[in-house]
């Protein structure tokens, strides 16, 4: 059963890269990056307010897809940034940045080079650790 999750995983993850490149390349000429930038992020943002207040605790809290249920549970009792302290929101920090520069470079160059940039990234963090 994992392995078809992760197969899909790998193909809606597939399918959102290069529809994003798509989308920041053809909209070159409509609108500025941080405009198109935004409307995905957007768009994301709403898919994790829908898994963590719609599909986690009313769908998928009975199927043990969770690794963590109690994490949905704490959010919508508790807030969105309970547990936060400043290193947390310095790991925030440098996941936007990371995500905004990666953005940028499916723009300029290819979907294919950010991949490749993002397995390099990886590696040198498990080799630095």
């Amino acid at each position: 059963e994992g392995i078809w999750i992760l197969f899909a995983m790998c193909i809606v993850e597939t399918f959102s890269s290069v529809s994003a490149e798509r989308y920041f390349k053809e909209g070159t000429k409509r609108e500025a990056f941080y405009i198109q930038k935004v409307h995905v992020d957007f768009s994301g943002m709403l898919f994790a307010g829908l898994w963590c207040y719609v599909l986690e605790p009313f769908v998928l809290k009975d199927l043990d897809w969770s690794c963590k249920p109690h994490r949905c549970a704490q959010v919508i009792e508790q807030g969105l940034f309970s547990g936060w302290d400043h290193r947390t929101v310095a790991v925030l920090g440098i996941v936007v940045g990371k995500m905004w520069f990666s953005a940028m470079v499916a723009k300029v160059l290819d979907s294919v080079v950010k991949q490749l940039g993002s397995c390099f990234a990886m590696v040198l963090t498990y080799l630095e650790v």
